[in-house]
């Protein structure tokens, strides 16, 4: 099959599902090799069967709605690519904004203080926030990563050894392992869909983890939880990140 037909075939089955077509670039993409550039300019490439079958089958798993970043076991977040699994949230574009946040406020408290930042990062998942920060940070911090979940914690262990920062997971229930005063700053993207949403949601959602999408009846008991507020009244900087419906 022509590369220019396997594009124009993905394209159109994707559309017909409700899924954005531009992801029929992304599949081939990481099945050939090949970049959005050479796709487009490179039409009359004859594609090897078992790339074919594999565009087939990426494209057939999105008409099921399983997210992309799943199928391919990645997802580009802030400036670097992370691991992803059906252990973890996929990253968003929106939750960007923490990491960014996380690292002007180190910034404006590292001139208030002469020792070391302590940085937790609450329900770290794919690790994705704490990576981030940790790596692009002008100054030096102690940056820890806190999930319930073993097994995201150990996607987030891979993520830190991959982008080569120096990150302390630890798995414990939220907050409960610290004490206020041993933290400088506490950076969460919490659950924050109510039960009846997450219902009523795309039907991605449905293959991420529950628990790390779902506060409750109304989707913001996680930010009343002692745990959380507690220390978010007495830690010198806290930054929540609450996307309803995304």
């Amino acid at each position: 099959m022509l590369l220019r037909k396997a594009l124009l075939v993905a394209q159109k089955q994707l559309r017909s599902a409700g899924v954005r077509s531009e992801e029929a670039s992304s599949i081939i993409q990481v099945v050939t090799g090949l970049s959005k550039e050479e796709i487009l300019s490179d039409g009359a490439r004859v594609l090897v069967d078992r790339d074919v079958n594999m565009i087939k089958y990426f494209v057939s798993e999105r008409l099921r709605r399983v997210p992309l970043p799943y199928l391919t076991g990645k997802s580009n977040f802030y400036r670097d690519t992370f691991l992803v699994g059906t252990n973890v949230l996929c990253p968003r574009k929106e939750t960007e904004v923490l990491v960014g946040s996380t690292i002007h406020a180190v910034e404006s408290l590292q001139t208030q203080k002469n020792s070391l930042l302590t940085v937790v990062d609450a329900g770290t998942g794919s690790g994705c926030i704490a990576c981030s920060v940790k790596k692009y940070s002008a100054w030096p911090i102690h940056m820890l990563g806190v999930d319930m979940s073993f097994h995201a914690l150990e996607v987030a262990k891979h993520n830190a050894r991959n982008l080569d920062v120096d990150v302390s997971f630890l798995q414990s229930s939220w907050l409960s392992a610290f004490s206020a005063d041993s933290l400088d700053i506490i950076v969460s993207n919490p659950p924050y869909l109510s039960s009846f949403d997450w219902k009523n949601c795309e039907p991605e959602l449905s293959y991420e983890p529950y628990t790390a999408l779902v506060g409750g009846t109304t989707g913001t008991e996680m930010l009343k939880y002692d745990s959380i507020n507690l220390f978010a009244q007495k830690v010198q900087f806290s930054c929540f990140l609450l996307f309803p419906g995304k």
